[in-house]
């Protein structure tokens, strides 16, 4: 049943294109709760794993954007909506 409801889920452009984009929110959200985290941690070795985690978490989140707005930028114009499931 998830292998079907996934399958239909990504089989749509635009539904593809929002999902990129809401996991380019995610992943950014969680960059910025490191750096968070790093500010206020006293251990050194810590904060620079902090750091380097929010990188990481902050090129996946253009990755993430890019691809969604390349997807978006090729619809035809008649996409207006898909429902979306952001369970």
């Amino acid at each position: 049943m998830m292998e079907f409801l996934h399958r239909w889920i990504w089989s749509d452009a635009e539904r593809r294109a929002r999902k990129l984009l809401n996991f380019a929110e995610t992943e950014a959200d969680g960059g910025r709760d490191l750096v968070r985290a790093a500010e206020v941690t006293k251990d050194a070795t810590l904060r620079r794993l902090y750091m380097i985690h929010a990188a990481d978490e902050q090129r996946h989140a253009e990755l993430f954007r890019r691809r969604g707005a390349a997807l978006l930028e090729n619809l035809p114009a008649r996409h207006a909506s898909v429902m979306q499931m952001n369970w």
